[in-house]
């Protein structure tokens, strides 16, 4: 695995500015599978050259879509090639495994009232309870 450092705030609270992705990288950039399941975070490059490790939140047949957890902007993408999978993260000098944990379908639900919600009390509540989320899982990996 390759640690590569983070900078930026779309993935917070999992991931902060500052830590060390552990990416299990491809031989060559891959389409998404079957295989790949809903809530695992990808490397990938945008079509603006942009480098993004974002959430992978399911497809349809010609469509992908990410986001990022701190985000409200849905990514949709027609065509896209992932360069690797995020499997942990090293912040302030220990190694945290990515795992899937109970809250990840309170997670997914969460992300897509965000999405969908024009009412402003929802997104805000909405981003309050990824936060507290992701707060709970920190500190039971502790």
């Amino acid at each position: 695995m390759t640690p590569i450092p983070l900078s930026g705030s779309s993935m917070f609270p999992y991931l902060r500015s500052g830590d060390q992705l552990l990416v299990d990288m491809f031989e060559k950039p891959r389409a998404l599978s079957d295989q790949d399941q809903i809530g695992e975070i990808f490397l990938y490059r945008c079509p603006n050259g942009e480098w993004v490790c974002h959430r992978f939140l399911g497809q349809t047949k010609n469509n992908y879509f990410f986001k990022g957890d701190w985000t409200y902007q849905l990514e949709i993408y027609n065509n896209i090639e992932v360069w690797g999978k995020i499997q942990g993260k090293i912040q302030n000098g220990k190694i945290s495994r990515f795992e899937k944990f109970w809250a990840l379908s309170v997670f997914c639900f969460l992300q897509r009232q965000m999405r969908l919600s024009q009412w402003r009390p929802v997104r805000g509540l909405s981003r309050i309870g990824v936060y507290f989320l992701g707060s709970i899982n920190r500190f039971w990996r502790q």
